[in-house]
């Protein structure tokens, strides 16, 4: 997901010609962890914007968490993410489908026209 509207990311993109933009990051968030929790107990879920960073200038001490880090040549996308992290001891088995309900009250459907 990118944290601002811009529609040049089609580009980046093969096959897309719609998305959708969130209203409410807050309630859509909330909807995504209601949703996984029956899926994922007892899984940490976070969600936050990317941040980016130079590889070429980074000291050998920092710490870089692949899943809210990238290079910083995709700083252009914006790029926000939900992540979940499973308890210790346990394994990720491949992906989950959530149910989220109707949610025209925080998101819009924007096609590339």
């Amino acid at each position: 997901m990118a944290c601002d509207w811009d529609r040049e990311l089609f580009n980046d993109f093969d096959d897309v010609d719609a998305c959708l933009v969130i209203k409410d990051v807050e309630h859509f968030a909330y909807r995504i962890e209601n949703a996984a929790s029956t899926q994922l107990p007892g899984w940490f879920f976070h969600h936050n914007p990317v941040e980016y960073f130079d590889p070429y200038e980074m000291g050998l001490d920092k710490h870089i968490d692949a899943g809210m880090y990238k290079d910083f040549r995709f700083a252009y996308q914006r790029e926000y993410r939900f992540i979940w992290a499973p308890p210790d001891g346990v394994v990720p088995d491949g992906f989950k489908f959530l149910e989220l309900g109707c949610l025209r009250n925080c998101v819009e459907v924007h096609h590339n026209a």
